[in-house]
């Protein structure tokens, strides 16, 4: 979990913990983590490999039918579409090892910073109905 710094500013005739009055003082936040998006990468993995076994073992079933130069055509096209799907995975991974904490941390605190300001908005519209709701009632 990240944590970040609030400012909140000391109104008059309080004392910030590291300064005089009128100072501002930092407050810390622990901004929680969202991983309802996020697919994990064993998942990926697992499901890669066993579409990858499902699909040779269907091929193996067929290519007995095939003449022989069928049957390498339809195993090099396998090789290749397979060999591709393991390529991006690496990619995926690599760019995962060297990118995926700060990303993360970003997005934490993006999303943190969303939800925020929508309790700020909802706040502020609930307290503008209690004011007009209290001026109807005078």
């Amino acid at each position: 979990m990240e944590a970040i710094q609030n400012i909140v500013p000391v109104h008059k005739g309080e004392r910030a913990p590291d300064g005089p009055d009128g100072m501002v003082k930092m407050e810390t936040i622990r901004v929680p983590r969202f991983a309802q998006d996020s697919v994990p990468l064993k998942d990926l993995l697992s499901r890669l490999i066993h579409r990858t076994n499902s699909e040779l073992r269907t091929l193996v079933e067929t290519l007995p039918s095939k003449t022989d130069m069928d049957r390498k055509k339809e195993l090099y096209r396998f090789v290749v579409a397979t060999r591709q799907q393991f390529t991006k995975l690496l990619v995926l991974v690599r760019w995962c090892k060297r990118y995926a904490g700060p990303t993360q941390s970003m997005e934490d605190i993006f999303r943190f910073l969303g939800t925020q300001s929508m309790l700020a908005d909802w706040n502020t519209f609930v307290l503008a109905e209690k004011e007009m709701q209290g001026r109807s009632m005078r």
